[in-house]
C-alpha cells in the first residue's frame, strides 16, 4: 500500500483517475475477482496452460515447487504424455501471471510443516526450493466450487 500512496497521480490523465475510482469497475466479490486475474491472462493458450497450474495445486496431496508445476504443464496427457520444452518455457512465468491467486515460498530447511491450515508430516514432503500454495483460502474454495462448466466459461469467455 506504501507503493500506492507514493505514486505520482498528477503525471495520469483525468479520465484516466475518473475512471479507475468508478465503483462499477470493481468485482462484485472475490469470485469475480478471481475470474477477472484468470481472464486477464492471454493468448488463450496461456490461460489454459494456467489453468492446469491452479488444478495441481488444488488437488496436490504436497506443496509442489515451482519446476515440479512448470513440468506438470508442459507435460501432455493427450499426447502419450510427451512432454513439450516449449510449452514449459511458456509456463514459467506463472506465478506472476497468476499474482493474487498463488505465492511462492521458499523453503531452504527441507521440510514444510504446514502451508496453509493442515499440516502435513515433515516425512511425507520433505520439499526443497519453492513451493507454491494458494494465496489465500479462499482461492482454494473458489475453485472447489466451480463446476466443470464454470471452469470452461471463466478459460473461454
Amino acid at each position: 500500500m506504501d507503493e500506492l500512496s507514493s505514486w505520482d497521480c498528477s503525471e495520469l490523465p483525468e479520465a484516466y483517475l475518473k475512471n479507475l475510482l468508478r465503483t462499477d469497475n470493481l468485482p462484485r466479490d472475490l469470485d469475480d475477482f478471481y475470474d477477472l486475474i484468470i481472464r486477464r491472462v492471454q493468448p488463450l493458450e496461456t490461460r489454459v496452460d494456467m489453468f492446469v497450474i491452479l488444478k495441481w495445486v488444488l488437488v496436490s496431496a504436497r506443496p509442489m515447487t515451482v519446476d515440479e508445476l512448470v513440468d506438470a504443464c508442459a507435460t501432455l496427457p493427450l499426447e502419450g504424455m510427451r512432454f513439450d520444452e516449449g510449452k514449459r518455457r511458456a509456463c514459467q512465468g506463472f506465478a506472476k501471471r497468476l499474482e493474487g491467486l498463488v505465492k511462492v515460498r521458499t523453503m531452504s530447511d527441507g521440510h514444510v510443516v504446514s502451508l496453509d491450515a493442515a499440516p502435513v508430516q515433515a516425512s511425507q514432503t520433505s520439499v526443497e526450493g519453492d513451493v507454491v500454495s494458494f494465496a489465500h483460502f479462499s482461492v482454494k474454495e473458489y475453485l472447489l466450487r466451480m463446476t466443470p462448466l464454470g471452469w470452461f466459461r471463466t478459460v473461454f469467455d
